[in-house]
């Protein structure tokens, strides 16, 4: 096997929705919707990666609740090339209001920063397997 693309991403949730972005992948020109999250780069940690990807991708700061994450390996195909992927999910928190976005340019791949309602979340993210259901457990409210 191969040593797999590492990456992080992150699951935040404000009032029943779950930010995402909209990527359109420049081969096929599929539009897919996920947690802002990218590459991790050498010597950086998944959760520092997290955090700076949803800054560079949103323009929203964030926090992270390093105790919740969830490591999903899977193979992705894009821009025509079929990667195995190992994404370290983490739960996160906006540090202001949606109105408190910062300044970002967006990768030209990307459309758009959308709320999508929890209830849109497994079909949206069906794409790929378990991704889904990893990302509603990461929403969920830890037991108390």
């Amino acid at each position: 096997m191969s040593v797999p693309y590492q990456r992080a991403a992150v699951v935040v949730v404000d009032t029943g929705e779950l930010l995402c972005v909209q990527l359109r992948d420049p081969v096929t020109r599929e539009l897919i919707l996920g947690p802002p999250g990218g590459g991790i780069e050498p010597g950086e940690r998944p959760a520092d990666t997290a955090i700076r990807e949803v800054l560079e991708e949103t323009g929203y700061r964030v926090t992270l609740d390093n105790t919740r994450e969830v490591s999903l390996d899977y193979p992705y195909t894009w821009a025509g090339r079929t990667h195995d992927v190992r994404c370290h999910l983490f739960r996160g928190f906006l540090m202001g209001s949606r109105d408190e976005r910062e300044d970002f340019a967006p990768d030209p791949i990307q459309e758009g920063v959308i709320w999508l309602p929890m209830s849109a979340v497994r079909p949206a993210l069906e794409y790929l397997a378990g991704f889904g259901d990893a990302v509603l457990e990461l929403a969920q409210d830890p037991p108390r």
